[in-house]
């Protein structure tokens, strides 16, 4: 059997067309072999115009080795880029070269994989754009019988195209449908001007109807271009683009057809239907079929407006009310004055109403016995749900067990679970020979002990010993499934590396809270040592900030806020509801962050009242 033989039997039964019927064994479509110029060649070898352009697609026509050619080159120099982390080159110039051709102030783009999802994207957007004006109830949009605007569920809910929805669920609630504009459809003793004042009219009356306080947006293509192609018209869009910004409704011109020159320019709003939408929605020709690809492209205006409510809904959540929980981690002092250092820093913290602090020991289990004196006097003095820091390090089952005893008898009821660093002058890390050997078993012999709440930590950049970040996760994991209900993740300096894991952690199944350990920096120096032991990364942007400022403590004191406050901002901002401050028994720093983060003294926190 040839080649084409072969072909021909896989594709009817296996490939499923957008059109396929289901009651038919196979579905008889031509087999397009390759294409060149504006031919596409079957397998037979016919020869055959793509009067289409592949659908509106392939605007440059078939084989062209140069756009081939610079695809390879990208694809061996970076296939792909997660929008969600970085920026790139490609993406960057291409944005701008798009918003250099955009009618207008349209020099917003987001990219999308094709037009139906640059439709979702733009209806979702007007959305949250409504949302954040506080005006949840703009809900409705208002499109056009036999408009086509995708397949994805919120794009075909919007599209008035029956055939395309038969058999089909669409969102019919907050959308509603005018009726078709293709002029042919008029009386014949009605003229085009005549049809377009009643097609005007009637968007105008469906605003009414619905109240204009409910429709968010009209969404229409320049011309009509599936199931015919159907021009409205003359000045019907510049005059239904009048009507919404009389009513305070978004104009979302879909170009997915027209853009790239099907009518001869970049785009068609303003240079043929003389408009300059609020959003343009565009794929096809912008990449000539080559590769998918759309874009969603909005106004500098929406956009402004956006970043300005924007502020005042940051500054309204982070500047003056607490939507963050915090709680602060102490250590045991060595000396007198630094005892008292320590109870400072609790007078000064504990009116903030944190959600618990915990208490640390040595490495070994040194302090233990002031750890335990410490946290029985913070939880009866202060109120405070207050955690023991406890380690498989230096103590026999029978001996955590014993330590854990004392602690519930103390009416403590968290602990924070660690496997625990080796002593001084052990460099390697050796289980007790009678005691746990990890974190994961210190959990599961506590949890059996009493009905601890337990938190463990976690290592956004890994922990120095993991084999690897999976490795280092599966072991969070095994904590978790033994009893764990919070992780608590080492202190690092950029935002991304939190948010990165946490999304790493979300998407491998963890559900529990991993609460972000923030430590400020007072100590450049001690910073820079604490890094190489836990393998956290120190940004160069850190270093250079802190340079020259050994001797100017009150001058670096200001530069440790601005850093700790910058981070914890954006974490805050990335949807962060608690956050875990290492103090090191200073309080000042960790008081400010809170204070810009809106937490008050001695003010339960759904109590906070604005400083507006």
């Amino acid at each position: 059997m040839d080649t084409n033989s072969k072909l021909n039997n896989w594709k009817d039964p296996h490939y499923v067309h957008p059109w396929h019927d289901f009651k038919k064994e196979a579905n008889h479509f031509a087999l397009a072999s390759k294409g060149e110029g504006i031919y596409i060649y079957d397998q037979n070898g016919s020869r055959h115009i793509d009067g289409p352009g592949g659908m509106w697609c392939v605007n440059l026509g078939y084989g062209r080795t140069e756009i081939a050619d610079a695809i390879s080159e990208q694809a061996k120099r970076l296939p792909y880029c997660s929008p969600w982390y970085y920026s790139n080159e490609p993406a960057a110039n291409l944005a701008k070269k798009i918003a250099e051709r955009t009618p207008g102030d349209l020099n917003n783009v987001f990219f999308t994989t094709c037009g139906s999802t640059a439709i979702d994207s733009a209806l979702r957007f007007v959305q949250f754009y409504f949302n954040f004006l506080d005006q949840p109830q703009k809900k409705t949009v208002i499109a056009r019988d036999k408009g086509y605007h995708g397949s994805t569920y919120f794009a075909a809910s919007v599209s008035g195209k029956e055939r395309d929805k038969r058999k089909l669920d669409t969102l019919s609630e907050n959308v509603s449908f005018l009726s078709d504009v293709n002029p042919n459809l008029r009386d014949t003793n009605e003229t085009e001007s005549q049809w377009c004042d009643k097609k005007v009219a009637e968007l105008e009356e469906k605003i009414l109807e619905l109240g204009a306080e409910n429709v968010a947006a009209f969404v229409a293509e320049p011309i009509l271009a599936s199931g015919g192609v159907v021009i409205p018209p003359n000045g019907y869009h510049k005059r239904t683009k009048t009507i919404c910004e009389k009513y305070g409704v978004l104009y979302i011109s879909d170009e997915v057809v027209t853009g790239f020159g099907r009518l001869g320019h970049w785009f068609a709003s303003e240079e043929v239907f003389d408009i300059i939408p609020d959003i343009i929605t565009c794929a096809k020709g912008l990449t000539s079929g080559y590769i998918p690809m759309g874009a969603t492209i909005i106004s500098n205006k929406l956009m402004h407006n956006l970043q300005n409510t924007r502020q005042k809904e940051v500054e309204r959540t982070m500047g003056f009310t607490a939507d963050v929980r915090v709680s602060f981690e102490f250590f045991p002092p060595k000396s007198e004055k630094m005892e008292r250092a320590l109870w400072h820093s609790v007078e000064r913290l504990a009116p903030l109403g944190p959600s618990f602090v915990s208490v640390t020991y040595g490495a070994g289990g040194t302090t233990r016995e002031k750890t335990h004196e410490i946290v029985s006097r913070l939880q009866s003095e202060t109120g405070i749900p207050t955690a023991a820091h406890l380690t498989c390090v230096g103590a026999s089952m029978d001996e955590i067990r014993d330590i854990a005893q004392r602690y519930w008898d103390a009416g403590i009821r968290h602990i924070v679970a660690l496997r625990g660093d080796p002593p001084d002058g052990h460099p390697v890390y050796q289980p007790d020979p009678d005691g746990y050997l990890y974190a994961a078993d210190l959990v599961r012999g506590l949890k059996s002990i009493a009905d601890f709440e337990i938190s463990v930590a976690a290592y956004p950049e890994t922990h120095p010993e993991a084999r690897s970040p999976c490795a280092d996760l599966d072991n969070l994991k095994r904590k978790i499934d033994e009893g764990a209900r919070r992780a608590i993740t080492q202190f690092f300096f950029e935002p991304d590396v939190y948010l990165k894991f946490r999304d790493r952690a979300a998407a491998s199944g963890i559900t529990i809270p991993i609460v972000p350990g923030i430590l400020p920096v007072t100590n450049f120096a001690q910073v820079m040592s604490f890094s190489k032991l836990c393998g956290t990364s120190v940004p160069g942007w850190m270093a250079d900030r802190f340079d020259g400022l050994d001797g100017d403590p009150e001058t670096r004191q200001l530069v440790a806020a601005s850093v700790a406050i910058e981070l914890s901002r954006c974490l805050v901002s990335e949807g962060t509801e608690d956050i875990h401050f290492y103090t090191l028994n200073r309080a000042d720093l960790s008081y400010a962050i809170c204070h810009v983060l809106g937490l008050r003294p001695n003010q339960p926190k759904n109590e906070q009242k604005t400083d507006k």
